[in-house]
């Protein structure tokens, strides 16, 4: 039950960041990082689900970065395929905290994790996902 409340209230998110326009802004804000190079316009996608994942859940990280990456994507005028498995990957990288996945927290108690031993082995782990990422998604889905 607690999983589709998880993903009722993703929907939920989704639909405000498309609604009020932040994900045209925040688009907006990224697209001028990266000018017209959809491989920077990646990384940011991919990044931002990394931050995202550090704060909230794995799934309505995202929900939240859906809508940036379909503006961003338009807004560059490529095809999205890159930006929607930069995305997936992106958002199931919950590796740097204990936060971003369930499982991470289920075992951070009984296991006597600290939040550094997710860090210490999430970063390396999260870069080589990554960059692995960002040069798979458009040789496979072309821009």
């Amino acid at each position: 039950f607690s999983t589709l409340v998880v993903i009722a209230s993703a929907i939920g998110i989704e639909s405000s960041v498309s609604a009020t326009g932040l994900s045209s802004i925040i688009a907006g804000g990224l697209g001028a990082i990266g000018g017209d190079n959809p491989t920077i316009a990646l990384i940011a996608v991919f990044v931002g689900c990394i931050v995202m994942d550090t704060l909230i859940t794995n799934v309505a990280s995202a929900a939240f970065m859906y809508p940036i990456a379909l503006v961003l994507a338009g807004s560059l005028d490529v095809n999205f395929m890159p930006f929607a498995v930069t995305l997936m990957v992106g958002a199931s990288c919950s590796f740097i905290s204990p936060m971003g996945y369930q499982t991470n927290l289920m075992v951070y108690g009984p296991g006597k994790y600290g939040f550094i031993d997710y860090v210490r082995i999430g970063v390396p782990l999260t870069v080589l996902v990554g960059v692995i990422t960002i040069i798979l998604a458009p040789i496979v889905f072309p821009f």
